[in-house]
């Protein structure tokens, strides 16, 4: 009976290894998704700074930097693959990626057209356009965000680690 109960102890600190392992695991395949999101987003946020100068090339520079960090982003979660023999957390990462991709292509490049005309021939009509474009972006966007937020969150639960949001 002594020899089971060790053994039972035995088997009992390898399954106890074993979760901490896939915790661990788990963690860094979410890090490796988030660090490409966040790539991506610094790019977006540089080119929501270069709206600020009314400077064309300054804009459509980091129009094209973001459209590469955002392809190379999306190449990169691919690589990844699934996780644990799940691809939830993946394929919510990559819809969410693409999105970026639709904003830049939809949205962005409309409003660097925008912000391109010359001071003496941009109107109002110019001005409420480049509203309309924007207010749409962002009513496709945070909703999208939210969705991977929330996919984040149950994956992370799922594997028993927390998210902690920086303000």
């Amino acid at each position: 009976m002594r020899k089971l109960s060790i053994l039972i102890f035995a088997l009992l600190g390898v399954i106890i290894v074993s979760c901490n392992s896939k915790t661990e695991e788990a963690i860094e395949y979410h890090d490796s998704i988030i660090i490409e999101h966040i790539a991506i987003q610094h790019k977006f946020d540089s080119l929501d700074a270069s709206f600020v100068n009314y400077n064309p090339d300054e804009m459509q520079t980091s129009w094209q930097e973001a459209k590469e960090q955002t392809e190379l982003s999306i190449k990169t979660v691919k690589e990844l693959g699934d996780f644990d023999g799940k691809d939830k957390f993946q394929k919510s990462a990559l819809e969410f990626f693409e999105l970026y991709n639709i904003v830049l292509n939809n949205y962005y490049s409309k409003m660097i057209d925008i912000y391109s005309i010359p001071d003496e021939e941009y109107t109002e009509s110019d001005e409420a356009h480049f509203a309309e474009l924007n207010d749409s972006m962002r009513n496709i966007y945070f909703p999208a965000f939210e969705a991977f937020k929330a996919d984040q969150l149950k994956f992370a639960d799922e594997y028993g680690f927390e998210i902690i949001e920086k303000e």
